[in-house]
């Protein structure tokens, strides 16, 4: 009886140390698989973060590109402008001409400058 006690122990144990190598490989397992998930979860962030900088970077371009239609209206109806305001000083200047060489006989009527007025308003740019 006494024998079969101890063979029963050392089936025991022997089960044990079984169990604990089967638990210790699972351990390992389980680690290397946690990594790897880590890793994978890691470089889908990575995946995320540089579509999103990607998206931020077409609408800052995009931003820019409306920006520059703007520019360009508001300096070609600077341009538009400047040439109406030539046009103008130049008939003026006719004008100053036109009346110095045409003698009036009274002052109050003017000389004509129905040339030299300018626009009321302004357009809208």
């Amino acid at each position: 009886m006494r024998q079969r006690i101890d063979q029963a122990k050392v089936e025991v144990d022997l089960a044990a140390m079984d169990a604990r190598r089967q638990v210790g490989a699972v351990a390992a397992t389980a680690r290397s698989k946690w990594a790897q998930m880590q890793a994978d979860t890691a470089a889908k962030l990575d995946d995320l973060d540089a579509k999103l900088d990607r998206r931020a970077d077409q609408r800052d371009a995009k931003l820019a590109a409306r920006q520059a239609d703007g520019v360009e209206a508001d300096a070609a109806d600077a341009v538009e402008l400047a040439a109406w305001t030539v046009d103008r000083a130049r008939l003026a200047v006719l004008d100053a001409i036109d009346t110095r060489a045409t003698p009036t006989s009274s002052p109050s009527k003017g000389g004509g400058n129905e040339h030299n007025r300018g626009p009321r308003r302004r357009r809208a740019s």
